[in-house]
């Protein structure tokens, strides 16, 4: 049996007390983080050896999981018994999972996973919080724990937040207070929402209990949306409840004037206006600002301007009287013109199957649609040009014993070639995501499932813009695990390659992995749930335009190595400029620095980080800003 402490300086102890060979394999406890313990039942059939750098590995045999790294206590003998245990110090982090057999041949982020002390419902968040280049993922859990960790897998200064409350709906980040740092925005299931600073304390004037005249309770089960709804210059915060109403709340945590809306409920079938996702925010009537759009569990889609008034043409009831409050709207230009569509998802209508459809700003649906499902969608549609005609296309996933997933043309309403794919005893219950996840510059779609035959455990699928499986998946997270919530792609290791992280409920853990691509934000239209760590519902483009212009790159002169990288930069950033070659092998780091708004010329001599001579030809370099990037290619001349 073991006892647990944690330490000032960040290390823990765990006094192990390891069976004779021929005794039955006891339970054990062992530190995995400041404070936090893997509880004595949870732990299998314990064991330990010693690793190829000399640190003692304890290991749950049965579900064949790395509880912990130490340092090899002196004396130390894995076939004898140490009455009273032995006091290990070392790594709180832990490492990636040892399975009986190979999960995925993509290798796993090197600090990760991550622990957590409870389940991971929401969708991770994964932004840049202070503006100093590097990358926090944001998870919260069932148990009323806010989790910010870094690329090395270790809490955040100030984290994590320990509530009475219990998290089912993804983290957001966005700046709401016009400072230029990113605060972290979530609701609980107590009714409240809550806002933090980068460090970890409370912004001013939150929490706030969203509850309408006449309520004694409610709920926020989905995320909340950040944009300047009102054109202040700073973001608001959008958040609808389950018990049907609709907030925009300033970041000083005023309700605007005009809001909340309180949604009708159905009439037939006499359906509540629940709603458990985030609402999507996107300029609809090109006045400049967004609109604020629902989609409830009383088979209607609600639009309204910043002013609390409902947008001409709406509301519009979803075909077949549908519940659509599962999965958030997406709003893109999905039938080539130039104008948003909202595009939702429903279940099993009282009048005909589940569907998608796709709407126009004005109320109107869209010719061919709606496309009609096999299936129930419990989450929201995503969107990306996997066609590569320069028009967004819609990709949605189903639940059930056989999965549907149907990336669909929006011009006519029809599967793209080599779509829809099934996948056999599974269910999917989390959004899609749409990026480049293998560098080959075309889009590819990323799912989360769950088993549902004997066998029970959680799956990550990729396929490519054709449908056909992508190398390194499924990757299967056996034991009985849960991932429900979407995945998320982005550069979590700050070295310019696209990486993957998902979130779990019955191991609580952050797991990660390297996916080998360069992380090229124009190709990443829909990286998380809701598009982006914002959750607005829009796919995203790539580096924000306010931010960079002019970006280009040229031989400085006839028979010169140096190449020349220009960019225009609008406003002051934290900057990193890298030069790969074209098997993705980083070259050299020419900028890492916080530079004031400017023109720039950067010169590359065409030598790489260590000073040798790179040979000339085709090469790529990355503008990193923050957490966007973009990527280009340059000529090198020999």
């Amino acid at each position: 049996m073991c006892q647990t402490r944690g330490l000032a300086a960040g290390l823990a102890w765990c006094a192990v007390a390891f069976p004779a060979p021929a005794s039955p394999p006891g339970p054990i406890s062992i530190v995995i983080g400041l404070g936090r313990t893997i509880a004595p039942e949870q732990a299998q059939a314990p064991a330990s050896f010693v690793d190829d750098d000399g640190r003692l590995l304890v290991v749950d045999q049965e579900r064949g999981f790395v509880l912990g790294r130490f340092q090899v206590p002196a004396g130390f003998g894995s076939d004898t018994r140490i009455e009273g245990g032995v006091p290990l110090e070392g790594e709180t982090a832990l490492g990636p999972a040892l399975p009986m057999s190979p999960l995925t041949s993509l290798r796993p982020l090197a600090s990760f996973p991550a622990f957590a002390d409870g389940a991971i419902a929401g969708s991770p968040c994964v932004t840049d919080l202070d503006l100093d280049g590097g990358t926090e993922i944001i998870c919260a859990t069932t148990h009323g724990t806010i989790l910010v960790i870094g690329a090395d897998g270790r809490p955040r200064a100030g984290w994590p937040r320990r509530l009475e409350e219990a998290f089912y709906a993804p983290p957001t980040a966005g700046d709401i207070d016009g400072d230029g740092l990113r605060e972290i925005v979530i609701g609980g299931m107590s009714g409240r929402l809550y806002v933090w600073r980068g460090d970890g304390s409370p912004a001013p004037g939150w929490p706030q209990r969203l509850l309408a005249a006449g309520e004694v309770e409610t709920g926020i089960a989905g995320g909340a949306a950040l944009a300047d709804i009102d054109r202040d210059g700073r973001d608001e915060i959008a958040v609808a409840t389950m018990t049907g109403r609709v907030w925009v709340i300033a970041g000083n945590g005023i309700t605007r004037r005009g809001w909340p809306k309180t949604l009708p409920p159905g009439e037939d079938p006499p359906n509540g206006a629940s709603v458990f996702a985030a609402p999507a925010l996107a300029d609809l009537n090109d006045d400049g600002a967004p609109e604020v759009i629902v989609a409830t569990n009383a088979g209607r889609v609600h639009v309204w301007e910043a002013s609390g008034a409902p947008l001409a043409g709406w509301p519009v009831a979803v075909p077949h009287r549908a519940r659509a409050g599962f999965g958030g709207p997406a709003v893109g230009d999905v039938n080539g013109d130039g104008e948003p569509e909202v595009v939702v998802a429903s279940e099993q209508g009282f009048l005909g199957p589940a569907s998608v459809s796709a709407i126009s700003g004005r109320g109107a649906l869209l010719p061919g649609w709606p496309f009609n499902l096999p299936e129930t969608v419990n989450a929201g549609p995503a969107l990306g040009d996997l066609s590569g005609d320069g028009i967004a296309d819609v990709v949605v996933a189903t639940i059930g014993g056989d999965p549907m997933i149907c990336a669909i043309d929006g011009r006519q309403a029809r599967p793209l070639p080599g779509w829809p794919v099934r996948l056999k005893t599974a269910t999917v219950n989390a959004a899609p995501l749409i990026a480049d996840l293998d560098g080959d510059g075309r889009l590819d779609v990323l799912v989360a499932a769950l088993a549902t035959g004997v066998e029970s455990h959680a799956g990550i699928w990729a396929f490519d813009h054709a449908g056909g499986q992508l190398a390194g998946f499924p990757i299967v997270l056996p034991h009985d695990e849960i991932v429900r919530a979407s995945p998320a792609v982005a550069d979590i290791e700050g070295d310019g390659d696209l990486d993957l992280i998902a979130a779990t409920e019955a191991l609580a853990c952050i797991l990660g992995w390297e996916l080998g691509a360069l992380c090229d934000p124009s190709l990443m239209p829909w990286a998380t749930e809701g598009a982006s760590p914002a959750r607005i519902g829009r796919p995203q483009t790539g580096a924000p335009a306010s931010a960079v212009a002019g970006l280009g790159a040229a031989p400085a002169a006839a028979g010169d190595r140096l190449t020349t990288i220009t960019f225009d930069l609008w406003q002051s950033a934290p900057v990193q400029l890298r030069i790969f070659d074209i098997r993705n092998r980083a070259v050299r780091r020419l900028l890492n620095h916080l530079l004031p708004p400017g023109k720039y010329a950067i010169y590359w001599d065409g030598r790489n980080d260590a000073g040798q001579v790179s040979p000339g030809g085709v090469y790529f370099y990355q503008l990193k800003l923050g957490e966007s990037a973009t990527t280009r290619q340059l000529l090198l001349l020999k």
